[in-house]
Parts: C-alpha cells; sequence; structure tokens
C-alpha cells in the first residue's frame, strides 16, 4: 500500500506516517523543507529502507501538488493540512492565509482528476478538519466549550467548512459544509470520489491511550456528532487512521465522523 500524506512534518500526518511505515507500509511524505527529517533518526531509517519518501512542496501550490498526487497511484491520500500562523485580532483570531485548508484540498482534487494513472479514480481520500462545526457540531458540544470555539475558531472552522464542502462535492455529500461561503463544484458534476473525514475534538499533545489500552475496552468513540466531547490526543487520531479507517474504509466511505474521548 502507497500512501500520500499532506501535511506529513508534524502532528497527526506525521504520527500517521510513523505507524503506516511500522506496518511496512510505503509512505510518501508531502511537506514544504527537503531537511525537514534530516535529523529524525526514525524517519531516515525508512527512508534508506525505501519506504519513505520525501516530495518537498507547498500545499497551496497548484504544480507542486499536482506533482505529488501524478508521482504515483496511490492507495489513500490523507490531506493533515492546518493553519499554523494564527493572529490574536478581534473579535475572533485570524489565520494567514484565511483559506489554506480549502485551497489545498482543491489542488489535490484538481491533482486526481488530471491524474495519468488510470487508478487515481480509487485513490481515497481521508482529511482531518474539525468536531463543533456548524450548527449541528457546535450544538452537540460541551456548554463549556461553547464559548472557546465561537470565540477561538469561527476563521479555522470558516476555512475547514469550504475545505468539506468541496470534498463534499465531489463525493456527492452536499451536506458537508452546507454552512460554508463557497460553491461545492460545477452543478453538473457527477459524485466520483471515494472520501471520509474526520473531524477531532479539541486536539492534545498526549500519548496514545490506545496503544496503552487492553481487555477490548475501547480508548476513543468514533461516530456522527457525538455529545461530550473534550478532546483526543493527536497520536489517538493517527492510531485510528491507520488502524481503524484505512484497513475498514469501506464502513467509512462517505461518511464524517467526530472522535473524542
Amino acid at each position: 500500500m502507497h500512501v500520500l500524506i499532506l501535511s506529513a512534518s508534524r502532528h497527526i500526518g506525521y504520527f500517521a506516517a510513523l505507524r503506516l511505515l511500522a506496518k511496512g507500509e510505503t509512505v510518501s511524505l508531502f511537506v514544504r523543507s527537503a531537511n525537514r527529517f534530516d535529523d529524525d533518526q526514525a524517519i531516515q531509517g525508512h527512508i534508506r529502507a525505501g519506504r519513505a519518501r520525501v516530495v518537498v512542496g507547498d500545499g497551496l501550490n497548484e504544480e507542486d501538488v499536482r506533482r505529488a498526487v501524478h508521482s504515483d497511484s496511490f492507495d489513500f491520500i490523507l490531506i493533515s493540512i492546518g493553519a499554523t500562523q494564527i493572529k490574536m485580532t478581534f473579535p475572533h483570531p485570524t489565520i494567514t492565509p484565511a483559506d489554506i485548508c480549502e485551497r489545498s484540498t482543491k489542488n489535490v482534487l484538481a491533482a486526481l482528476r488530471s491524474s495519468p494513472h488510470e487508478t487515481s479514480r480509487a485513490t481515497r481520500v481521508i482529511a482531518i478538519t474539525s468536531a463543533g462545526m456548524g450548527r449541528q457540531g457546535f450544538a452537540a458540544l460541551p456548554l463549556a466549550w461553547k464559548p472557546v470555539y465561537w470565540w477561538l475558531l469561527p476563521k479555522m472552522h470558516a476555512d475547514k467548512q469550504n475545505m468539506e464542502r468541496a470534498l463534499g462535492g465531489a463525493a456527492g455529500r452536499t451536506d458537508w459544509g452546507e454552512e460554508a461561503v463557497v460553491q461545492a463544484s460545477p452543478a453538473h458534476e457527477q459524485a466520483w470520489l471515494n472520501a471520509m473525514i474526520v473531524r477531532p475534538a479539541h486536539l492534545t499533545d498526549s500519548e496514545s491511550l490506545a496503544d496503552k489500552q487492553s481487555g477490548g475496552k475501547e480508548a476513543y468513540r468514533v461516530g456522527e456528532y457525538l455529545r461530550g466531547i473534550w478532546s483526543i490526543s493527536r497520536k489517538d487520531v493517527a492510531h485510528f487512521i491507520v488502524e481503524e479507517a484505512i484497513p475498514n474504509f469501506a464502513k467509512y466511505r462517505n461518511r464524517a465522523v467526530d472522535i473524542c474521548y
């Protein structure tokens, strides 16, 4: 199996890459810097073994994304791109660029549609967005989280809603990103994309609980518009993607699920 991860430099994308590589899978790591993994011995070993391949590019650059997507026939593409430049402004923090997730995702979709590989339309896409978006998502939040989400995340969520709208247009899910401000796709477009969306709760840097769990008890919850969502470790999101979503993709195809403790 060959998986392309955008972005693989840190957080969920990086942790998912480590899990996949440990299983012997092949991973293309889409990152901005060619020397990102120079001092990372965990990745370097897989690069020397030929299982990890570094692809340098910017998700906002259409040609960079096209080159990465067209470089091989991928079984999965994981879109784990998020804003890194956040400015504290009134009344809500802003991100730069404001449409990083939307544009990067549209670049992936455009590249898949124009891929020279015959199997490109069979490539499955897993995208990371966020829980608590839209009316239903916000209503499902615990009361204590609602002021935080209302103040901190509107700009980030607007970008991710537009990202979901783009994916939904290609996957035939008009309810994805239903409160987005962009058009999903041309009205005549037929659904062609096999995709799923993972919507994590508040992300933490704690260790994976799933790796420590025993006795058959689930370490985290997965479902649509879950109630009582508080947090989830980035490592456990990666655990879900690699250990559950990828091997059981038929179960999650064209679904958007929350994940939380």
